[in-house]
């Protein structure tokens, strides 16, 4: 809040419409904003449980995934820094589609869960209809990046190539001219839901 960071001596006295005070200086003080810090594990837990993702079992899963995959480290304090990875995927999924990113998404499949888990929600129909969502979704954005990364006139990557991974599972290489990005493919299942869910 940019009132807090007002020192007490330099807060305005109680005062009504009305009053009149002398003035005993006037000051121009140049200061720059500063980035909101880091979220901590306990401050992201609260967020996820605001948004209604995750369960008490799942949440610590979802963060440590976050994390095996390199999206975020695990700084002092328990803060979570996002890694370059991270970012890159962040915004280039935002770019694409914005629901990839917010937890808008997320939230609706977990009260449909809810729903399943109270026996008000048939198992088979919100499976087939989130396969969907995210079909389309994966279909999207698939056909964007052409468009979206390599637009020659916003050029965000001069050119990409799929490549194997070392578990097997493709990767899109983003090349620029200065450096190089090797981001792992999404895999479709059947079997599992595909949620991708990014802080």
């Amino acid at each position: 809040m940019p009132w807090q960071g007002i020192p007490l001596e330099e807060a305005l006295p109680a005062c009504e419409c009305g009053d009149t005070f002398t003035v005993d200086e006037i000051k121009l003080v140049e200061k720059q904003t500063s980035p909101p810090d880091y979220l901590t594990e306990a401050e992201l837990i609260t967020l996820m449980e605001k948004h209604g993702i995750g369960t008490d079992a799942s949440i610590p899963v979802h963060i440590n995934n976050v994390c095996q995959r390199n999206y975020v480290t695990v700084e002092n304090g328990r803060k979570l820094k996002p890694t370059n990875l991270g970012i890159v995927l962040v915004h280039g999924y935002y770019k694409t589609d914005a629901e990839l990113v917010l937890p808008t998404i997320r939230s609706a499949v977990e009260k449909q869960l809810s729903l399943i888990s109270l026996g008000k929600a048939n198992h088979q129909q919100v499976l087939q209809h989130t396969l969907d969502i995210f079909k389309r979704k994966f279909h999207y954005f698939v056909d964007s990046i052409p468009s979206k990364f390599t637009n020659p006139s916003k050029p965000l990557c001069a050119q990409h190539s799929v490549t194997a991974s070392d578990g097997g599972l493709p990767n899109i290489q983003l090349l620029s001219p200065s450096s190089s990005l090797n981001i792992p493919a999404l895999k479709m299942t059947k079997t599992i839901t595909p949620v991708l869910y990014m802080w």
